[in-house]
């Protein structure tokens, strides 16, 4: 954490530090536009992140029910879904009003800073108690909120 600085990310993705993989952390925020979102709100001071191999793009995990059954298998993910997850990400954080992230990195709590869990239910409480909104700029709001109370903590 950093030392009860009640400050929010409000300056640029590009100030959160590029780190060597061994030294990224433990948890790694989702592909998703609420781990975008808890990136942001955890700001730099609390996210690392690391660039992508050239050449990665991630696994996928299938599962195929059919019934009570089911089978699951992971493969890579496709460069075309590597484009889509990135694109569903850079979407939602325009809707909630901040620029989108910088492509080909991955993203994690700076070690000795809350983790990824902790981020998480701090936003989806502050949500379910906020009335639940549905707009992203609504939830971005409520997570500055959560970024500044998870600092005075």
């Amino acid at each position: 954490m950093s030392g009860g600085v009640a400050r929010v990310m409000t300056t640029r993705w590009d100030d959160v530090p590029v780190v060597k993989a061994d030294s990224a952390g433990a948890t790694e925020f989702p592909e998703s536009g609420w781990g975008a979102l808890l990136c942001w709100i955890a700001g730099p001071e609390d996210v690392v992140r690391v660039a992508r191999v050239a050449g990665e793009v991630g696994v996928t995990r299938v599962e195929m029910v059919d019934g009570d059954s089911s089978v699951t298998w992971e493969r890579p993910t496709t460069v075309e879904e590597r484009d889509a997850i990135e694109d569903s990400v850079d979407e939602y954080l325009v809707q909630a009003a901040l620029p989108p992230r910088p492509r080909g990195y991955r993203w994690f709590a700076r070690p000795g800073a809350p983790d990824v869990a902790t981020w998480s239910r701090a936003l989806q409480n502050a949500v379910d108690s906020g009335g639940r909104p549905s707009d992203p700029r609504q939830v971005r709001e409520l997570g500055e909120r959560v970024g500044v109370e998870l600092r005075e903590e």
